[in-house]
């Protein structure tokens, strides 16, 4: 059930080069006399810039996909759809393509405080259709809240993320990973994302008040394993629901609710009460329809 967006493995790039392979191609090669668009489209070239090599432009308009791995780089990729910068920091002098539909910062040493980002990162968001800030020190995500064409937020495993209220200017968002934040309290602003098809709040054992998910009607999958839920009341609406993981919540006393989810086939139930699932009325009735498989 944990899972990337299937739109995000696509963009993975068919042809890997180093700063200094592109240093060896010509500009009279086959491949470089074909259009910018098709090689983006056929090829979607990927580029590991490892050290502050600026390419020539003929070649920087090629790449699709972008890896940043050293801090000064001044390289431009005026086409690049995808970026990944795997520094500690956010490289000084990097310029972000105007037109970036997914940005990878996860593992980054900062907050979101860092004004250098803000600057950097704030005038592109507009295009931004895949965020991933997993493993960094963000506390927030208040400087990505103009971002209204996300469609997948991957913010996993940041211990400092309280607050998630700027996702409720994300409409469009069908996929969000927040697993492993154990600070985030409050998940109100996840009411206004109709749209939501996976979420995953894992090992977010903060969070007191699950209600606002019943309204996310259009749920396929639901992660909350280790989260000390006490009630599934608020699934009784969700009647997309296919995937359900409540694993690790000791404290659950009855699954009679889930009565209603009539299309639901994967239910965990890890060191809950499973004596009591499997005397719940609806069980044998769930395992005779649709229900196709059970983790106890």
């Amino acid at each position: 059930m944990n899972r990337l967006p299937a739109e995000l493995v696509e963009r993975v790039s068919s042809l890997a080069l180093t700063a200094c392979a592109v240093d060896s191609l010509r500009a009279t090669s086959k491949t470089f006399q074909t259009s910018t668009d098709a090689v983006l489209k056929t090829l979607r070239l990927h580029i590991d810039v490892r050290d502050e090599y600026v390419p020539r432009e003929e070649f920087a308009k090629l790449f699709y996909s972008v890896r940043i791995v050293h801090h000064l780089t001044r390289a431009y990729f005026p086409n690049a759809r995808v970026v990944k910068i795997d520094t500690y920091t956010f490289p000084a002098h990097l310029i972000l393509p105007p037109q970036l539909e997914v940005l990878d910062i996860s593992n980054m040493r900062l907050t979101f405080m860092c004004i250098h980002l803000s600057r950097a990162v704030t005038p592109y968001i507009g295009f931004l259709q895949v965020l991933n800030v997993s493993h960094t020190q963000v506390s927030s995500l208040d400087d990505f809240a103009s971002a209204a064409n996300l469609r997948s937020l991957i913010a996993s495993n940041c211990p400092h993320l309280m607050c998630i209220r700027a996702i409720q200017y994300m409409p469009g968002l069908d996929y969000v990973n927040v697993s492993g934040c154990t600070a985030l309290h409050c998940i109100r602003s996840l009411s206004h994302l109709k749209k939501l098809t996976h979420l995953n709040l894992n090992f977010c054992s903060r969070i007191h008040d699950f209600s606002p998910l019943s309204t996310l009607t259009e749920l396929r999958s639901l992660e909350l394993c280790a989260v000390n839920l006490h009630s599934v009341d608020f699934c009784t609406t969700l009647a997309q629901l296919e995937d359900l993981d409540v694993a690790h919540n000791s404290d659950l006393e009855t699954f009679r609710p889930l009565h209603t989810l009539h299309v639901l086939k994967t239910i965990a139930v890890t060191k809950c009460r499973s004596s009591l699932f499997m005397y719940e009325p609806w069980y044998k009735r769930a395992t005779s329809t649709t229900l196709e498989y059970i983790r106890f």
